[in-house]
């Protein structure tokens, strides 16, 4: 096996921009990674990114997606400021005040989400969340030098946040939702001795509905697939016991059923006797909360099995978010003890 992938990677994938449907520097740098790997690598017509490694059967596929939340510019006001709407779900909390990076097709800008200050706010205004409407982001550029940038009506934008080491094991930055994923795929690829036939798929647009997945599964066509992902972990204060959806620390994060399908029961059991075996501590999200690529793939042709692993992030679906790279090591892990778990033919 080869040596395990620098953290440097998972850095990269996280500064890079790549909101649903604008995945281009994403899908590039992975595809590329992909290629140096030795895999068969292609694009197909939605974007995704699709990496085949031969070997025995079954025929396993694992996903992971590349979008990440963002914002569109809906209007450039006279004075030069952006209006926007949401790409993905985005808490409207989490908006005032956000550094963000404008990707002007000919120049990258960067601007705030501006709102009025609480010196001329009212009472009533002051403890009102506010919409996406009353917002605006202001790169403090007229419209002509927009228009020199390239950005107009439907220029994505997103959180222009760094990454950030915050300890030996802790991790800060944006996108973690899914490129921590991708970077599992990446790790999965690279250090190699796969014991089946694998086809890697990282897929677009899984912010905006699933999308890409559902398109990939059906050139695919695999027995089985395996969704990485980056779920809720809520342990932090004011949260009750009952609504923490997973916890960092306590190892990969297995879903049994979310708003978009209940995985598999034989893949369910097959990672919760290969977690047991390995000694891999594993928790079960609780159920009804998110989604996953794997809602989409199930439901394609006649079915797939689908199920899906994360590792606990906080704050995902925000500018940035926390990670445990041992969270990400066991999520790996337990991911490879799955394939071969599958190649001997045990479900």
């Amino acid at each position: 096996m080869a040596a395990r992938m620098d953290v440097g990677v998972l850095q990269h994938l996280s500064e890079l921009d790549g909101p649903s449907g604008f995945e281009d520097e994403v899908r590039e740098y992975v595809q590329g990674m992909a290629t140096r790997a030795g895999a068969d690598v292609m694009v197909d017509r939605l974007g995704n990114v699709i990496a085949r490694v031969k070997g025995p059967p079954p025929h396993v596929m694992l996903v992971a997606h590349m979008d990440e939340i963002g914002l569109m510019v809906s209007e450039v006001d006279d004075d030069g400021f952006l209006f926007f709407t949401t790409i993905g779900g985005w808490d409207p909390r989490l908006l005032p005040g956000l550094s963000m990076r404008v990707l002007g097709s000919r120049r990258k800008l960067y601007g705030t989400i501006g709102m009025k200050p609480p010196h001329i706010t009212s009472e009533e205004e002051r403890h009102k969340v506010l919409e996406t409407s009353d917002l605006f982001v202001d790169t403090g550029l007229e419209p002509a030098a927009l228009t020199k940038a390239g950005v107009r009506i439907g220029t994505p934008m997103v959180p222009a946040n760094p990454f950030r080491r915050l300890s030996r094991s802790r991790v800060m930055g944006k996108a973690f939702d899914d490129r921590a994923g991708c970077f599992m795929l990446l790790r999965l690829l690279h250090e190699g001795d796969l014991p089946c036939r694998t086809t890697f798929v990282w897929s677009v647009q899984e912010e905006l509905g699933m999308r890409g997945a559902g398109v990939a599964v059906e050139s695919v066509d695999p027995d089985f697939a395996v969704v990485l992902e980056c779920t809720i972990a809520a342990d932090f204060p004011n949260v009750p016991k009952v609504k923490v959806v997973s916890r960092m620390r306590d190892g990969p994060v297995l879903t049994v059923m979310d708003r978009a399908a209940v995985s598999d029961p034989g893949l369910v059991e097959a990672v919760l006797e290969e977690a047991e075996a390995e000694g891999i501590p594993v928790q079960i999200k609780k159920p009804g909360i998110g989604a996953t690529d794997a809602g989409s793939i199930h439901l394609r042709r006649i079915g797939y099995r689908a199920v899906a692993l994360a590792l606990p992030g906080r704050y995902i679906h925000g500018p940035e978010a926390i990670l445990d790279l041992k969270d990400l090591d066991s999520t790996v892990d337990l991911a490879r003890a799955l394939l071969a778990r599958l190649a001997k033919g045990q479900r």
